[in-house]
């Protein structure tokens, strides 16, 4: 069995928080690199968030070595990727990571069971996560969303 030992995010705001406040709440360590300055689109990361800062303020910098970094992927959206997420799932690709993409307006039981399936599919005992996807700015609900299945995979898979 699959176990997540440790999520990390660059820290933007939506998708990137919702994974990181689910790895706090569920006791998972958390972590990731994020721009220089910790730059977001609400300006700031704020510092609750364990992450490191990268050299440059260059976003696909940050997401490139998050990528490096863990064992796989996971990009989630509403609907179509945007371009900084399609950026994300093809640095992935580019670095023949496991990579999944989770469209949020499917049905939450059968993208925890794709979720849960995917994890086992990496064939490690504990892995370390990536979680990206679509800002809250273009996705008004989308921490809360990612928080909520995240907390219920960890749930699921630890």
């Amino acid at each position: 069995m699959t176990k997540i030992s440790k999520i990390i995010s660059g820290g933007e705001t939506g998708a990137d928080r919702g994974a990181l406040d689910a790895a706090m709440d569920s006791g998972v360590e958390h972590g990731g690199w994020c721009p220089k300055g910790r730059l977001a689109e609400d300006e700031q990361i704020p510092e609750k968030y364990k992450l490191e800062e990268m050299d440059s303020e260059a976003f696909i910098l940050r997401s490139e070595k998050n990528v490096k970094e863990s064992d796989a992927t996971i990009v989630f959206s509403f609907g179509a990727l945007g371009a900084a997420s399609l950026t994300t799932k093809i640095l992935a690709k580019n670095e023949k990571k496991p990579y999944l993409v989770v469209d949020l307006n499917k049905d939450d039981k059968k993208n925890l069971e794709e979720l849960t399936e995917f994890c086992e599919s990496i064939g490690k005992d504990s892995i370390v996560l990536h979680i990206s996807g679509t800002r809250a700015g273009n996705a008004k609900h989308i921490h809360e969303h990612v928080q909520k299945i995240v907390s219920e995979l960890i749930k699921t898979v630890n």
